[in-house]
């Protein structure tokens, strides 16, 4: 028989929540330091892939990620040796709702 593998999603923050930061860098060094402090406590040998959504839509609002934040995570997929994916639902859906306008 082949080997069992077990899924273990969870999502780790939400980068919607902005609270009272003064700069895109803050933002970006606090979840970034989130982000790595979980990998260390799942073990990052445990961590498969970071799956992420780059643009998010929050109720009809489009949220971008802060400078350095998808790059950041880039960083640390590549330091544990992570597989990132990147979701670009939106990035095409206002691409494709452009085209259709037109």
């Amino acid at each position: 028989m082949g080997q069992q593998v077990l899924l273990n999603l969870k999502v780790l923050s939400n980068i919607s929540e902005y609270f009272d930061f003064k700069s895109d860098e803050e933002i970006t060094k606090y979840y970034l330091y989130k982000l790595e402090k979980q990998l260390i406590a799942e073990g990052a040998t445990n961590v498969a892939a970071i799956h992420l959504e780059t643009v998010v839509d929050a109720n009809g609002r489009v949220i971008i990620p802060p400078d350095g934040y998808l790059q950041g995570i880039r960083d640390l997929c590549d330091k544990y040796g992570i597989f990132m994916i990147c979701d670009e639902v939106m990035c095409v859906l206002v691409v494709q709702v452009k085209k259709i306008r037109c």
